[in-house]
């Protein structure tokens, strides 16, 4: 009884305290530029912002790309890539990140270029994308998890977490206290 007892406890902790990391993670992630994405192993996470491609990557997931040498980019695979946002009167004001699939692979002498299309888009993306705006392919994605840390941000979830950090921390020291008195009280 004590091992399936002790089996649940350890697994819901590690449940909540994987949760937490993810959650931070992702935090991170939002919070720095994505020059600087943050890499968890060899994959870059990003939120899934728009409906462009459902049903594969739906809102609020968090698609995890890898970074891939443009020469292996075939038709079919899903890349992100920067794309200039132009807000300035038709001039470039910044950059963002698009996830979408290539439909055609064009080669220009030595650059490769790449049309995109959104799944859930009727046309193809009006501006062809150069392989050096190519950050990465699509590994995998966890479907809503990006919901989790977009709430995990707000003042709501951050005192969920701390409640949650001290919740485990106030178990652990009275389960210690408790194992303590019983081995005084057997001694």
């Amino acid at each position: 009884m004590r091992v399936i007892t002790f089996l649940i406890k350890a697994t819901l902790v590690s449940t909540v305290c994987l949760l937490i990391l993810l959650s931070v993670a992702i935090f991170m992630m939002q919070t720095k530029p994505f020059k600087d994405l943050p890499i968890i192993g060899d994959y870059e996470p990003l939120m899934v912002l728009s409906g462009s491609m459902e049903p594969q990557l739906k809102v609020g997931s968090v698609v995890f790309i890898g970074r891939v040498d443009t020469d292996q980019i075939r038709e079919g695979d899903i890349i992100t890539f920067s794309l200039p946002v132009e807000l300035n009167q038709g001039q470039p004001s910044g950059q963002t990140l698009v996830t979408h699939r290539v439909v055609a692979v064009i080669e220009q002498g030595r650059t490769r270029l790449f049309q995109t299309k959104g799944d859930a888009n009727n046309d193809v993306d009006a501006r062809l994308v150069d392989e050096t705006d190519v950050k990465g392919r699509e590994r995998f994605d966890i479907p809503y998890l990006g919901y989790v840390s977009h709430y995990l941000r707000g003042r709501s979830g951050f005192l969920i977490l701390v409640s949650l950090g001290l919740v485990i921390i106030a178990y652990e020291i009275s389960s210690t206290v408790i194992r303590v008195n019983r081995e005084r009280f057997v001694s």
